[in-house]
């Protein structure tokens, strides 16, 4: 509906801006760079590396773990530990090269993959110092519809139905600074490749949300789990009556 309706689409577009750039910004964060996303199609990053930005990120880490571990929120430490390994390998590691690659590709990847998050995070218990009981609602909202208006503008790019989106808000189709001018002169990669990737990204996020789902659906209802199980045995069973009956 938001996608089909003029003012809702209108409402909701800067909005979906502004998660494309928070998609430029985490990696510019995780990477040690000082970034500020704007809903008006441009993230401003600093040219160096900021320790501040690393160990500031890092901190919030910490305190996201400890509340997780204090209240036994298991999934939530796992994340935890993991972002912040991500972060060290980001900000020491990672070539400057592949870092400015991810930089210009998380513009549309985080379309995908931030909304995928928000969407997920939806379902798991936060610290009670981080709940959001009435807000995930509004953030499933804003993150489902991003998530489908990304999902349906590269399948139709695939298709031939549009066309990839070079340029950029503010310069227009012709600006060579746009992401996908860049992934195409700056690192090589051909059209085919650009619309492959973005589409395998969107199928796969689809295809966790959906997953997601069918596991909370399952969990929530206990008869639907049964059913299923019983059906399945009595599958099974017929399996083997079947095999068992037939003539050596």
């Amino acid at each position: 509906m938001v996608n089909n309706i003029g003012l809702l689409q209108l409402l909701h577009l800067p909005l979906h801006i502004w998660i494309h750039e928070f998609g430029h910004a985490t990696v510019a964060w995780w990477s040690g760079y000082r970034a500020l996303p704007l809903p008006i199609g441009w993230t401003s990053v600093s040219s160096q590396r900021d320790p501040f930005v690393y160990f500031g990120i890092l901190f919030l880490l910490i305190l996201l773990f400890w509340s997780a571990r204090k209240e036994r929120i298991g999934w939530l430490q796992v994340l935890a530990i993991f972002l912040a390994l991500l972060q060290f390998y980001m900000t020491w590691l990672m070539p400057n090269r592949t870092c400015e690659m991810l930089f210009v590709f998380s513009g549309v990847g985080g379309e995908f993959y931030l909304s995928t998050f928000l969407m997920a995070s939806f379902y798991f218990p936060l610290p009670d110092r981080w709940r959001w009981d009435f807000w995930r609602f509004v953030v499933l909202g804003i993150a489902s519809s991003s998530l489908w208006r990304s999902f349906w503008e590269w399948h139709s790019i695939r298709l031939g139905l549009a066309e990839v989106p070079w340029g950029t808000l503010l310069g227009g189709q012709g600006d060579a600074r746009g992401d996908m001018n860049r992934l195409n002169y700056d690192f090589g990669w051909s059209t085919d490749q650009i619309i492959q990737t973005y589409t395998f990204l969107g199928n796969l996020c689809v295809f966790v949300v959906l997953s997601l789902y069918v596991l909370f659906l399952l969990r929530a209802n206990d008869e639907i789990w049964l059913y299923l199980r019983a059906k399945l045995i009595l599958w099974m069973d017929g399996l083997i009556g079947s095999s068992s009956s037939k003539p050596p």
